[in-house]
């Protein structure tokens, strides 16, 4: 959903037309409602909209299965990202190491992984931390400096939304786990 429209090839499909008709030319209501009408066509029309987007083929998007040489290059990238997560990274760094330019490498890490290297190397950082926290070897402080965020409250919404539980959760998740167990 980052993604611009101008980016995205689709064709207005009939149903949105009939959509856009209702809107420029609505049938009589009564004032409350035919705002009513209204307002859920324009939400129908977004609706039409975003899944046309969604199921549309982005401009120069790569739309076939990545060359032995891209696939190559991307587990470089991955082993070099691996290997660095507690180290500063730009998409430049990253991109030399697997002898890309990051445009391409962008468009690799898209076609194989579904994001971009920024998402990827946090998700990657993010999982660490889970890693960590699960095993007890570090706390949700350190946790969060791991995952590269300088604020606690950051990190604690990004890893909700990864992992669908807060860090402090997951500490006792694999606290209550590990007393369960011996």
């Amino acid at each position: 959903m980052k993604d611009h429209l101008n980016t995205h090839r689709w064709t207005v499909a009939p149903r949105t037309m009939e959509i856009i008709r209702q809107i420029v030319a609505p049938s009589k209501f009564a004032e409350p409602l035919r705002n009513l009408f209204l307002e859920g066509r324009a939400i129908e029309l977004v609706g039409e909209t975003l899944a046309a987007m969604m199921s549309g083929e982005r401009v120069g998007e790569r739309t076939g299965p990545l060359t032995s040489k891209d696939v190559a290059r991307l587990n470089r990238a991955k082993e070099f990202i691996a290997t660095n997560l507690d180290s500063v990274m730009t998409v430049e760094t990253i991109a030399r190491e697997a002898g890309l330019n990051p445009s391409g490498l962008q468009q690799v890490f898209r076609t194989s992984e579904g994001v971009s290297i920024f998402e990827y190397v946090r998700n990657k950082r993010l999982e660490l931390a889970l890693s960590q926290l699960r095993s007890g070897m570090t706390t949700v402080a350190e946790a969060s400096s791991v995952a590269g965020y300088s604020s606690p409250t950051n990190f604690a919404k990004a890893f909700k939304r990864a992992f669908g539980v807060s860090p402090r959760e997951a500490v006792g998740y694999s606290t209550a786990h590990r007393q369960s167990r011996t």
